[in-house]
């Protein structure tokens, strides 16, 4: 190409980035990045006779006064340029605290109802190396101040992968992570397209700014090969533990997980990975907790129990068990025709005319059921049943796990690490997951 430091279109994008016909939605909020996404990818599909499946989507947060007049600036410059463009607003109270993950969630969401909407399967971002560079260090920061603890470990400097999975159903893709910040505003400069700079990205209370500052080139040549480095070692992790997990290491009974530890000294590093992914699955938790050196030695010495991310690890000679904790269990109503996801474990839709109560079992309900179940049911384990879902309707109680799901009640099991976003180096391992958790009552 005809500006300095931005590889050719065909290195930026390839065309098992956009298989099938569908619409590609680019989320551009006005920005460099993503107005330099969004040109470079016009050209790229034009090249290739497929301009018409672009489509812009701009979030307007309603955190700024001039959002919307931003937004409507997007809008005509698309128009000008012959780019379907859509807006899509943030609707109701903003948080006091933790505004900016918040947001981050809600433009997902709003960029995945889009993309549902245009029956896209794939949602395009402007992250640039610069942006990497910065997620690299802040987490690198973190990591160093729980090492310190004890706790560190290392799984989040891969950063961001170039290709991930959305909510389950739409492929995310960063294509221009090997490009920086610069290199694009230079590119719109040639283009004579102008950009919106969001005061926010100069905010020292950030601390995303706070790193920018402190970022020179060699820094980040540095950060781009640390993330290299730590990609490749988070695949091959994940690659061995999806290997274990199909060797029938792995096997749910009711709400206790099982895991056979014998013969894993060659994978410990692995094994131990699994197990803490597995804890946050047991506990409903989005990250998977760091194996500490406190888990590290209960899982070596083969005799102990633990609590992690909200899941008991109970290690014997020869097996690692898990089970939720017994503490944080919501009661929740479900009325007709709503859906939930219920203690970050199962996600339940309620299609049935009346309403339903999620809960914990109480100690006569579940004694009842284990009087009415064979002996030798390998799911009846006490304390992990005492965590389990139970739905109340019309009076009657069941616990979907042992008895099935009354009619017009729809549950699934939820994978929460892997729920929301899983990197494509992961997929392997949440495909050899899946079967070990779908509910089978």
């Amino acid at each position: 190409m005809s500006v300095i430091d931005i590889p050719e279109l065909h290195v930026l994008f390839t065309p098992d980035d956009f298989t099938g016909d569908g619409a590609i939605v680019v989320a551009v909020s006005g920005g460099g990045d993503s107005l330099a996404l969004l040109f470079l990818l016009q050209q790229y599909l034009q090249s290739r006779g497929e301009a018409a499946r672009l489509v812009a989507v701009t979030v307007d947060h309603g955190l700024r006064a001039e959002s919307a007049v931003e937004a409507a600036g997007v809008a005509a410059l698309c128009a000008r340029h012959g780019i379907v463009h859509r807006t899509l607003c943030w609707q109701g109270e903003k948080p006091q605290s933790g505004l900016a993950r918040r947001a981050r969630t809600a433009r997902y969401d709003l960029l995945c109802q889009a993309a549902e909407d245009l029956g896209a399967g794939v949602i395009v971002t402007g992250h640039t190396l610069d942006d990497q560079a910065e997620t690299y260090i802040m987490r690198l920061q973190r990591d160093q101040a729980a090492m310190h603890d004890g706790e560190g470990g290392g799984r989040g400097l891969a950063a961001m992968p170039r290709l991930a999975v959305l909510q389950r159903k739409f492929r995310l893709l960063r294509p221009l992570l090997s490009v920086r910040r610069g290199a694009l505003r230079q590119y719109l400069q040639a283009r004579n397209i102008g950009w919106v700079d969001d005061p926010g990205n100069d905010n020292p209370s950030s601390e995303r700014v706070r790193v920018r500052r402190q970022l020179d080139d060699a820094a980040i040549s540095k950060a781009q090969a640390a993330v290299v480095c730590a990609r490749g070692r988070r695949a091959g992790r994940a690659r061995m533990m999806a290997a274990l997990v199909e060797q029938n290491r792995v096997r749910l009974c009711g709400e206790r997980l099982w895991l056979a530890r014998n013969g894993v000294e060659e994978a410990a590093a692995a094994f131990y990975g699994l197990v803490m992914t597995c804890a946050a699955i047991i506990g409903g938790r989005e990250q998977v907790p760091a194996c500490t050196a406190r888990v590290q030695h209960l899982l070596e010495a083969g005799d102990g129990r633990i609590t992690v991310a909200g899941a008991v690890i109970e290690v014997t000679r020869n097996s690692v068990r898990l089970w939720r904790e017994k503490r944080n269990l919501a009661e929740v109503a479900l009325a007709p025709g709503d859906k939930t996801v219920w203690d970050g474990r199962y996600r339940i839709a309620n299609n049935s005319g009346a309403p339903v109560t999620l809960r914990t079992p109480e100690h006569d309900e579940l004694r009842a059921v284990f009087n009415n179940t064979p002996a030798d049911d390998t799911g009846l384990h006490w304390p992990s049943l005492e965590t389990t879902c139970a739905l109340e309707r019309k009076g009657r109680v069941v616990l979907p796990v042992l008895q099935g799901v009354p009619a017009g009640v729809t549950i699934e099991r939820i994978l929460r690490p892997f729920d929301w976003l899983v990197a494509d180096s992961e997929r392997s391992l949440l495909a050899a997951l899946q079967p070990v958790f779908a509910f089978k009552a």
